[in-house]
């Protein structure tokens, strides 16, 4: 089993590849992807992109994030991607988005 991506600091323009590459590599493993977002003190879209992009290549219910601070949760509610990337209640995996 493989450690989990440990995500910090700011996922942004600047962090994208990396966070990208760091989630495929945890996604290859086949087993659940749990990522832990209470380090994470910014998030724009581009770090948005790459987690709602990471949750859509992963198989059913194998991918989650958690932690997530007040503020980034936000975000996320802003952006109108709560329900699918923190499966808030009425949410779940996305269909036909």
């Amino acid at each position: 089993m493989s450690k989990p991506p440990f995500l910090y600091g700011e996922i942004d323009i600047a962090a994208e590849t990396q966070v990208s590459r760091a989630l495929a590599g945890a996604r290859e493993t086949g087993a659940e992807v749990i990522v832990d977002l209470s380090q994470v003190t910014f998030i724009d879209s581009s770090g948005i992109n790459v987690l709602v992009r990471a949750h859509s290549e992963a198989p059913e219910q194998r991918f989650r994030l958690v932690g997530a601070s007040r503020g980034v949760r936000r975000v996320f509610e802003i952006a109108h991607v709560d329900s699918v990337l923190m499966g808030e209640p009425g949410g779940g995996r996305a269909r036909g988005r």
